[in-house]
């Protein structure tokens, strides 16, 4: 069992923590092509639409949507290259610290 001051903080943690961009996140990411895409994307630098919708099996559109999706939630970010659409894991101050409140890490 927890002392008085153990339990202050973890409210106090919890009024600060974000919970509805929390949720927001998780969303996106329970999806497993989309998770899959993100995962991809972490790895692989500069990955293009038709390369994931082949490594996948997914068809161009569906590739489309769930990028989009992990676009504006701010996990990934698209550049346009002519007609080709690529995907980059958005390596930003700001989604670096909605993962690590996430996951409970301390910065």
């Amino acid at each position: 069992m927890i002392n008085r001051t153990k339990l202050k903080k973890i409210k106090k943690s919890l009024r600060r923590f974000e919970k509805e961009e929390a949720a927001i996140l998780f969303r996106a990411l329970a999806d497993s092509n989309r998770f899959l895409i993100l995962n991809l994307v972490y790895e692989n630098t500069d990955l293009c639409l038709t390369d994931l919708a082949k490594i996948l099996n997914l068809s161009l559109s569906a590739v489309s949507r769930q990028g989009r999706i992990l676009t504006s939630v701010g996990l990934v970010e698209k550049k346009r290259l002519g007609k080709t659409i690529c995907y980059r894991f958005k390596k930003s101050e700001r989604v670096n610290q909605k993962l690590i409140k996430l996951f409970g890490g301390k910065k």
